[in-house]
């Protein structure tokens, strides 16, 4: 499963992270716990996803990567994440060709967003 973890508040940085099932993710966020000054948030997990499909997002949002697994807590990251996790929870299979699109689809994604009112 791919997890997205937030410390430091709302607009913290974000990982991105794999873990193969929920108990080694509680487990991790514990260890994460302890070696963080700053509270960490779950923001949701896509369950039926492999470690291969994690790399291709860390990769879709390589431009906003801090270092290592951890990214800007950027809009548009956060965007993605709101709509990768109402799939999860309304059980539709992820959408893998978002994971790696091309730079350009920030520009349409941006519109998207514009036209929703999620970005200003």
């Amino acid at each position: 499963m791919i997890y997205f973890l937030q410390c430091n508040g709302e607009n913290g940085p974000i990982k991105i992270g794999y873990s193969t099932n929920a108990d080694t993710l509680t487990t991790r966020m514990e260890d994460f716990s302890t070696g963080n000054p700053y509270p960490l948030r779950l923001l949701g997990t896509i369950t039926h996803a492999s470690e291969m499909d994690e790399h291709a997002l860390q990769r879709r949002f390589a431009s906003l990567r801090l270092r290592g697994e951890w990214f800007n807590g950027d809009y548009r990251l956060k965007a993605y994440i709101r709509q990768a996790c109402a799939r999860e929870r309304a059980g539709v299979p992820p959408i893998r060709q978002d994971w790696v699109r091309p730079n350009s689809y920030d520009a349409a994604y941006d519109a998207a967003l514009k036209r929703e009112g999620l970005l200003k």
